[in-house]
């Protein structure tokens, strides 16, 4: 399952523990005595429909038990995508509103930087 996935890739002196918080999600505590790092997290257990083929694909690389570990991480890949995209667009949306601003502001600075270095020649 996830927390053995997560047992495995740290050291094997993490002390692990599993509870229920006050909604009945499942808790899990890992706490390092040899790092300094702890995981904290609550899962909560939903249904949702998938299409045939999204199930089939998520058979072919997730065992049974590590289904949710590969929904969870491609929820997240997509969320952050997303966001790198949205910022993308909004950062050339601003830089073509303000295209003509900022050469202007260039050719300024480009005038200056020319008028400096020739007086360092002379």
């Amino acid at each position: 399952m996830w927390a053995d996935y997560i047992l495995s890739m740290v050291s094997p002196l993490a002390a692990p523990s599993f509870g229920r918080d006050p909604a009945g999600g499942l808790t899990s505590r890992l706490t390092y005595t040899s790092l300094v790092c702890s995981i904290s997290s609550v899962h909560r257990r939903i249904n949702i429909t998938l299409p045939e083929e999204t199930i089939r694909l998520i058979e072919r690389v997730a065992k049974k038990g590590d289904r949710s570990f590969l929904i969870s991480e491609a929820v997240h890949r997509y969320v952050a995508s997303v966001g790198k995209a949205r910022l993308r667009r909004l950062l050339k949306e601003g830089a073509l509103r303000h295209a003509e601003r900022d050469l202007k502001l260039a050719e300024e600075w480009c005038g200056l930087d020319e008028s400096a270095w020739h007086d360092e020649q002379e």
